[in-house]
Protein backbone atom coordinates (compact mmCIF):
# COMPACT_ATOMS: atom_id res chain seq x y z
CA UNK A 1 0.00 0.00 0.00
CA UNK A 2 1.38 3.40 -1.01
CA UNK A 3 0.65 5.44 2.13
CA UNK A 4 1.79 8.76 0.65
CA UNK A 5 -0.56 8.42 -2.33
CA UNK A 6 -3.43 7.51 -0.02
CA UNK A 7 -2.75 10.57 2.19
CA UNK A 8 -2.51 12.89 -0.83
CA UNK A 9 -5.68 11.45 -2.41
CA UNK A 10 -7.94 13.85 -0.49
CA UNK A 11 -10.00 11.25 1.36
CA UNK A 12 -8.54 12.31 4.73
CA UNK A 13 -9.59 15.93 4.06
CA UNK A 14 -13.07 14.63 3.30
CA UNK A 15 -13.07 12.82 6.64
CA UNK A 16 -11.92 15.96 8.51
CA UNK A 17 -14.80 17.97 6.98
CA UNK A 18 -17.28 15.08 7.52
CA UNK A 19 -17.91 14.82 3.77
CA UNK A 20 -17.55 11.03 3.31
CA UNK A 21 -20.09 8.28 2.88
CA UNK A 22 -20.53 5.64 5.60
CA UNK A 23 -18.44 3.13 3.62
CA UNK A 24 -15.65 5.66 3.10
CA UNK A 25 -15.64 6.57 6.81
CA UNK A 26 -15.23 2.88 7.68
CA UNK A 27 -12.39 2.62 5.19
CA UNK A 28 -10.57 5.61 6.72
CA UNK A 29 -11.13 4.28 10.26
CA UNK A 30 -9.70 0.92 9.20
CA UNK A 31 -6.66 2.59 7.63
CA UNK A 32 -5.94 4.63 10.79
CA UNK A 33 -5.82 1.40 12.81
CA UNK A 34 -3.42 -0.20 10.35
CA UNK A 35 -1.13 2.73 9.49
CA UNK A 36 0.04 5.16 12.23
CA UNK A 37 1.09 7.70 9.56
CA UNK A 38 -2.49 7.95 8.30
CA UNK A 39 -3.83 8.30 11.84
CA UNK A 40 -1.34 11.11 12.59
CA UNK A 41 -2.21 12.98 9.36
CA UNK A 42 -5.96 12.69 10.08
CA UNK A 43 -5.40 14.07 13.60
CA UNK A 44 -3.48 17.02 12.13
CA UNK A 45 -6.27 17.78 9.67
CA UNK A 46 -8.88 17.73 12.46
CA UNK A 47 -6.77 20.24 14.41
CA UNK A 48 -6.54 22.51 11.35
CA UNK A 49 -10.33 22.45 10.87
CA UNK A 50 -10.83 23.31 14.55
CA UNK A 51 -8.33 26.20 14.27
CA UNK A 52 -10.10 27.47 11.15
CA UNK A 53 -13.44 27.46 12.98
CA UNK A 54 -11.98 29.48 15.87
CA UNK A 55 -10.50 32.01 13.46
CA UNK A 56 -13.97 32.86 12.19
CA UNK A 57 -14.35 35.04 15.32
CA UNK A 58 -12.56 38.26 14.36
CA UNK A 59 -11.61 41.12 16.74
CA UNK A 60 -11.59 44.75 15.61
CA UNK A 61 -7.98 45.76 14.78
CA UNK A 62 -6.24 47.89 17.44
CA UNK A 63 -5.33 50.63 14.97
CA UNK A 64 -9.02 51.11 14.09
CA UNK A 65 -9.92 51.38 17.77
CA UNK A 66 -7.15 53.95 18.38
CA UNK A 67 -8.31 56.15 15.49
CA UNK A 68 -11.92 56.14 16.69
CA UNK A 69 -11.05 56.99 20.30
CA UNK A 70 -8.54 59.67 19.17
CA UNK A 71 -11.32 61.46 17.31
CA UNK A 72 -13.55 61.30 20.36
CA UNK A 73 -10.79 62.69 22.61
CA UNK A 74 -10.21 65.62 20.22
CA UNK A 75 -13.86 66.68 20.24
CA UNK A 76 -14.40 69.95 22.30
CA UNK A 77 -15.99 69.34 25.67
CA UNK A 78 -19.02 71.35 26.74
CA UNK A 79 -18.46 73.36 29.96
CA UNK A 80 -21.29 74.96 31.95
CA UNK A 81 -19.52 78.05 33.38
CA UNK A 82 -21.81 80.00 35.76
CA UNK A 83 -19.00 81.96 37.46
CA UNK A 84 -20.28 85.20 35.88
CA UNK A 85 -23.40 84.89 37.99
CA UNK A 86 -21.45 84.63 41.19
CA UNK A 87 -21.19 88.39 41.88
CA UNK A 88 -24.46 89.49 40.33
CA UNK A 89 -27.13 90.65 42.72
CA UNK A 90 -29.80 88.10 43.42
CA UNK A 91 -27.85 85.34 41.86
CA UNK A 92 -27.31 82.05 43.51
CA UNK A 93 -23.68 81.38 44.09
CA UNK A 94 -22.58 78.05 42.66
CA UNK A 95 -19.31 76.38 41.78
CA UNK A 96 -18.37 75.86 38.13
CA UNK A 97 -19.38 72.41 36.90
CA UNK A 98 -17.76 70.45 34.04
CA UNK A 99 -20.17 68.17 32.18
CA UNK A 100 -18.60 64.83 31.09
CA UNK A 101 -18.08 63.85 27.45
CA UNK A 102 -21.35 63.40 25.62
CA UNK A 103 -22.48 59.83 26.15
CA UNK A 104 -24.15 59.85 22.76
CA UNK A 105 -20.71 60.14 21.20
CA UNK A 106 -19.54 57.11 23.13
CA UNK A 107 -22.62 55.22 21.99
CA UNK A 108 -21.98 56.22 18.38
CA UNK A 109 -18.34 55.14 18.69
CA UNK A 110 -19.36 51.81 20.15
CA UNK A 111 -21.85 51.35 17.33
CA UNK A 112 -19.14 52.07 14.76
CA UNK A 113 -16.82 49.53 16.40
CA UNK A 114 -19.61 46.96 16.51
CA UNK A 115 -20.48 47.59 12.86
CA UNK A 116 -16.83 47.26 11.82
CA UNK A 117 -16.52 44.04 13.81
CA UNK A 118 -19.68 42.54 12.30
CA UNK A 119 -18.63 43.54 8.77
CA UNK A 120 -15.16 42.09 9.24
CA UNK A 121 -16.60 38.92 10.74
CA UNK A 122 -19.05 38.53 7.85
CA UNK A 123 -16.34 39.10 5.24
CA UNK A 124 -13.96 36.68 6.94
CA UNK A 125 -16.74 34.09 7.34
CA UNK A 126 -17.65 34.31 3.65
CA UNK A 127 -14.02 33.81 2.68
CA UNK A 128 -13.68 30.84 5.01
CA UNK A 129 -16.91 29.28 3.73
CA UNK A 130 -15.75 29.69 0.11
CA UNK A 131 -12.42 28.12 0.97
CA UNK A 132 -14.10 25.21 2.74
CA UNK A 133 -16.46 24.68 -0.21
CA UNK A 134 -13.53 24.61 -2.62
CA UNK A 135 -11.66 22.14 -0.44
CA UNK A 136 -14.75 19.95 -0.16
CA UNK A 137 -15.17 20.02 -3.95
CA UNK A 138 -11.56 18.88 -4.36
CA UNK A 139 -12.03 16.21 -1.67
CA UNK A 140 -15.21 14.91 -3.38
CA UNK A 141 -13.44 14.82 -6.73
CA UNK A 142 -10.57 12.85 -5.21
CA UNK A 143 -13.07 10.58 -3.50
CA UNK A 144 -14.76 9.80 -6.82
CA UNK A 145 -11.38 8.99 -8.34
CA UNK A 146 -10.61 6.65 -5.45
CA UNK A 147 -14.01 4.95 -5.86
CA UNK A 148 -13.34 4.39 -9.56
CA UNK A 149 -9.88 3.04 -8.84
CA UNK A 150 -11.27 0.76 -6.11
CA UNK A 151 -13.81 -0.71 -8.53
CA UNK A 152 -11.09 -1.33 -11.09
CA UNK A 153 -8.94 -3.05 -8.47
CA UNK A 154 -11.94 -5.10 -7.36
CA UNK A 155 -12.53 -6.27 -10.94
CA UNK A 156 -8.85 -7.14 -11.32
CA UNK A 157 -8.91 -9.12 -8.06
CA UNK A 158 -12.00 -10.98 -9.27
CA UNK A 159 -10.20 -11.92 -12.46
CA UNK A 160 -7.16 -13.06 -10.48
CA UNK A 161 -9.40 -15.16 -8.23
CA UNK A 162 -10.99 -16.81 -11.27
CA UNK A 163 -7.57 -17.54 -12.74
CA UNK A 164 -6.44 -19.11 -9.46
CA UNK A 165 -9.56 -21.29 -9.36
CA UNK A 166 -8.92 -22.34 -12.97
CA UNK A 167 -5.31 -23.27 -12.22
CA UNK A 168 -6.37 -25.26 -9.15
CA UNK A 169 -8.95 -27.22 -11.14
CA UNK A 170 -6.53 -27.95 -13.97
CA UNK A 171 -3.89 -29.19 -11.52
CA UNK A 172 -6.31 -31.48 -9.63
CA UNK A 173 -5.80 -35.23 -10.24
CA UNK A 174 -9.59 -35.70 -10.19
CA UNK A 175 -9.98 -33.49 -13.26
CA UNK A 176 -10.65 -35.24 -16.58
CA UNK A 177 -10.01 -33.71 -19.98
CA UNK A 178 -12.67 -34.37 -22.61
CA UNK A 179 -11.85 -33.26 -26.15
CA UNK A 180 -14.89 -32.11 -28.12
CA UNK A 181 -14.21 -32.45 -31.83
CA UNK A 182 -15.98 -30.49 -34.54
CA UNK A 183 -18.98 -32.09 -36.28
CA UNK A 184 -19.84 -31.82 -39.96
CA UNK A 185 -21.41 -28.43 -39.12
CA UNK A 186 -17.95 -27.10 -38.18
CA UNK A 187 -15.22 -29.72 -38.83
CA UNK A 188 -12.30 -27.49 -37.76
CA UNK A 189 -13.78 -26.52 -34.37
CA UNK A 190 -12.17 -27.82 -31.18
CA UNK A 191 -13.19 -27.26 -27.55
CA UNK A 192 -11.78 -28.99 -24.45
CA UNK A 193 -13.82 -29.76 -21.34
CA UNK A 194 -12.11 -30.11 -17.94
CA UNK A 195 -14.45 -31.91 -15.54
CA UNK A 196 -13.60 -32.58 -11.89
CA UNK A 197 -15.45 -35.75 -10.89
CA UNK A 198 -15.13 -34.96 -7.17
CA UNK A 199 -16.18 -31.30 -7.03
CA UNK A 200 -18.45 -31.70 -10.14
CA UNK A 201 -16.96 -28.43 -11.45
CA UNK A 202 -16.62 -27.87 -15.19
CA UNK A 203 -14.15 -25.72 -17.09
CA UNK A 204 -14.34 -25.09 -20.81
CA UNK A 205 -11.40 -24.02 -22.98
CA UNK A 206 -12.09 -22.84 -26.51
CA UNK A 207 -9.29 -23.86 -28.84
CA UNK A 208 -11.02 -23.04 -32.11
CA UNK A 209 -14.60 -21.91 -32.52
CA UNK A 210 -15.98 -19.53 -35.17
CA UNK A 211 -17.83 -16.41 -34.04
CA UNK A 212 -21.59 -17.08 -33.96
CA UNK A 213 -24.06 -15.06 -36.06
CA UNK A 214 -25.45 -11.92 -34.39
CA UNK A 215 -28.80 -13.63 -33.70
CA UNK A 216 -27.27 -16.88 -32.42
CA UNK A 217 -25.35 -18.00 -29.33
CA UNK A 218 -23.37 -21.09 -28.35
CA UNK A 219 -24.86 -23.28 -25.61
CA UNK A 220 -23.19 -26.07 -23.62
CA UNK A 221 -24.92 -29.38 -22.86
CA UNK A 222 -24.01 -32.40 -20.72
CA UNK A 223 -25.50 -35.79 -21.59
CA UNK A 224 -26.67 -37.33 -18.28
CA UNK A 225 -28.67 -40.59 -18.22
CA UNK A 226 -29.21 -40.29 -21.95
CA UNK A 227 -30.75 -36.81 -21.73
CA UNK A 228 -29.25 -33.39 -22.53
CA UNK A 229 -28.69 -31.18 -19.48
CA UNK A 230 -28.55 -27.39 -20.04
CA UNK A 231 -25.27 -25.94 -18.74
CA UNK A 232 -25.80 -22.39 -19.96
CA UNK A 233 -24.96 -20.17 -22.90
CA UNK A 234 -21.32 -19.28 -23.53
CA UNK A 235 -19.85 -15.78 -23.26
CA UNK A 236 -16.21 -15.68 -24.24
CA UNK A 237 -14.03 -13.61 -21.87
CA UNK A 238 -10.84 -12.37 -23.62
CA UNK A 239 -9.18 -11.70 -20.22
CA UNK A 240 -9.30 -15.43 -19.45
CA UNK A 241 -7.98 -16.37 -22.91
CA UNK A 242 -11.15 -18.23 -23.92
CA UNK A 243 -11.25 -20.24 -20.68
CA UNK A 244 -14.77 -20.33 -19.28
CA UNK A 245 -15.63 -21.49 -15.74
CA UNK A 246 -19.09 -23.06 -15.93
CA UNK A 247 -21.36 -22.21 -12.99
CA UNK A 248 -23.48 -25.39 -13.35
CA UNK A 249 -22.05 -28.51 -11.68
CA UNK A 250 -22.66 -31.95 -13.17
CA UNK A 251 -22.17 -35.59 -12.22
CA UNK A 252 -22.51 -38.88 -14.09
CA UNK A 253 -22.02 -37.16 -17.43
CA UNK A 254 -21.42 -39.45 -20.41
CA UNK A 255 -20.70 -36.73 -22.98
CA UNK A 256 -20.58 -32.99 -23.59
CA UNK A 257 -21.73 -31.00 -26.61
CA UNK A 258 -22.05 -27.43 -27.85
CA UNK A 259 -24.88 -26.35 -30.14
CA UNK A 260 -25.66 -23.10 -31.93
CA UNK A 261 -28.97 -21.81 -30.53
CA UNK A 262 -31.04 -18.66 -30.77
CA UNK A 263 -29.90 -15.65 -28.74
CA UNK A 264 -30.52 -16.29 -25.04
CA UNK A 265 -30.38 -20.08 -25.29
CA UNK A 266 -32.89 -22.91 -25.50
CA UNK A 267 -34.41 -25.48 -23.15
CA UNK A 268 -33.53 -28.35 -25.52
CA UNK A 269 -30.68 -28.52 -28.02
CA UNK A 270 -31.16 -28.26 -31.77
CA UNK A 271 -29.67 -31.58 -32.78
CA UNK A 272 -29.10 -30.33 -36.32
CA UNK A 273 -26.94 -27.49 -34.97
CA UNK A 274 -24.41 -29.43 -32.88
CA UNK A 275 -20.99 -27.82 -33.43
CA UNK A 276 -18.68 -29.97 -31.26
CA UNK A 277 -19.19 -33.23 -29.38
CA UNK A 278 -17.03 -35.28 -27.00
CA UNK A 279 -17.56 -38.47 -25.02
CA UNK A 280 -16.28 -38.91 -21.46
Amino acid sequence: MDIENYISSGILEGSAFDALSTQEKREVECMTHIYPEIKQELFRLHENVETMSKNLSLDVPDNVKKKIFARIENEPQAVNDSSHLKNEPGSISSSPKIIPINYWKWLAAASVILLIGISALFFNSQQSITQIQNELAIANKNSEAIKKESLEIKDQLAQITKKNEINSLLADDATQKIKMQGTENSPNSLVNIYWNTETKSVLLKVEKLPAPPSNKQYQLWAIVDGKPMDMGVLVINPLLKNILPISVKVENAKAFAISLERKGGSTVPDMTAIIVLGKV
